[in-house]
């Protein structure tokens, strides 16, 4: 008898839990169904939200990113003096708007101008050269910068024959060194040229100092001779900015 009195509120109980698990009043989490339906239909309409919130594809040109460190060619100033341990000395004897004379100081008789850092006319002891075409303009190559190359096709005379040449200027870094004229922060700048029908070839690695407005030190090779370098001696500026150095002070 007791055991039918304690097995009856057991049962009713289980009758209880039925009846409501069927009436939606109960889900297996223990959660109102009415929640759980939400959820669902929640989860269900989420992936389409997520495909309305996409955004639209970038049509932008991607623009490739050429900043960096840059040199600019100097301005050179009329007696600008510079000596090398070679013996191969220069001087600036001429400033005409963008357009710098040098002299040798070793060979007088040898001479050359520069607009920027480009050659335009040259005076060896051998030959007479006259730039006559160049690809690009030589104001293009006043500024160069690191990761952007110029390179520019340069047609030429040399006593009077014509020669064309593939030539780039790079920036390569900056580096510290020291020579006999003392300790400079340095642009390392490389020069390099070919003849496609000789397959002449040449090249000039500088280390320039904008203080002294040239190269405190140079390797260079040009065709079939070895590989050659000067460092600097000594640096002398020019007359109109000594004065103008003077009058800041």
């Amino acid at each position: 008898m007791k055991q039918r009195l304690l097995l009856a509120p057991v049962g009713l109980i289980a009758c209880l839990v039925l009846s409501a698990c069927q009436e939606g009043r109960y889900a297996g989490t223990g959660q109102p169904a009415t929640s759980a339906s939400a959820s669902a239909s929640a989860s269900a309409d989420a992936p389409a939200a997520r495909v309305a919130e996409k955004p639209e594809p970038v049509t932008t040109p991607v623009v490739e990113d050429f900043s960096g460190p840059a040199v600019t060619a100097p301005r050179w100033v009329r007696g600008d003096r510079w000596m090398y341990s070679d013996g191969y000395g220069l001087q600036v004897r001429g400033v005409d708007g963008d357009i710098t004379r040098f002299q040798r100081l070793d060979d007088p008789g040898q001479w050359f101008t520069r607009h920027g850092f480009l050659r335009q006319e040259a005076q060896s002891a051998t030959a007479h050269r006259w730039v006559v075409f160049r690809s690009i303009d030589a104001a293009d190559a006043l500024t160069l910068q690191m990761r952007r190359p110029v390179v520019f096709t340069r047609e030429y005379t040399s006593n009077q024959q014509p020669r064309v040449h593939r030539t780039s200027w790079i920036l390569e870094g900056r580096e510290t060194i020291t020579v006999p004229a003392g300790t400079f922060d340095t642009w390392v700048i490389v020069m390099r040229s070919r003849n496609a029908a000789t397959n002449w070839t040449g090249f000039e690695r500088w280390w320039y100092s904008p203080e002294v407005r040239h190269y405190v030190r140079m390797e260079y090779r040009y065709g079939k001779h070895p590989v050659s370098s000067r460092v600097l001696m000594d640096f002398s500026p020019g007359a109109a900015r000594q004065a103008s150095l003077t009058r800041a002070e």
